[in-house]
């Protein structure tokens, strides 16, 4: 599996087009509890409230984070594995 780590905006909506996902984040979002950011990949998956790149991306950027993503798995299909992550423990790699 190639895990990649990145924090370049054109990088993650590439991938998450490719998939046909949309940014999102946990249809739990509430004034106390800021939601969890989550892509939408399609109906039957949890429930999820769509956003805007834009409001995506500076939720990204206020909380620190990046993304890691799996590109091109050895086992040659397209794999949809994501997790976002705090970018200080992955500084050098983006």
């Amino acid at each position: 599996m190639a895990v990649k780590f990145t924090t370049k905006r054109e990088e993650i909506r590439h991938w998450a087009e490719i998939r046909k996902a949309k940014p999102a984040l946990d249809a739990t979002t509430s004034a106390t509890w800021p939601g969890v950011m989550s892509f939408e990949f399609g109906a039957g998956g949890d429930p999820v409230d769509p956003t805007l790149w834009d409001s995506f991306f500076a939720k990204l950027e206020a909380e620190g984070l990046g993304m890691l993503y799996e590109d091109n798995p050895e086992s040659g299909e397209r794999s949809d594995f994501f997790r976002f992550a705090d970018r200080s423990e992955y500084r050098s790699a983006s």
